[in-house]
């Protein structure tokens, strides 16, 4: 998603969508494309309010704010995967 898009977008390719958008912007190729169908829409947002109020998640921008991985986000995506 290049760091284009504001909540709203990224909770719906996280649910996986049908909308005719995702498939025409190539968002159902993605790796976590519907990975978290279980939850719903609100659900979803508060959890990204919570990583934004947290610092993991950056937004630019005041009437539609885009959600950018803050320099701690990609500091912990890292830790991650030298886990594994």
């Amino acid at each position: 998603m290049k760091e284009r898009y504001g909540m709203s977008k990224v909770s719906e390719v996280l649910r996986g969508s049908k909308r005719a958008e995702m498939k025409a912007l190539h968002f159902d190729q993605l790796s976590t494309y519907g990975i978290m169908k279980d939850y719903s829409d609100k659900a979803l947002k508060e959890f990204i309010s919570s990583l934004i109020a947290d610092r993991y998640i950056e937004t630019e921008g005041l009437q539609y704010p885009i959600l950018q991985v803050s320099d701690l986000g990609k500091e912990s995506i890292e830790k991650n995967r030298e886990k594994n």
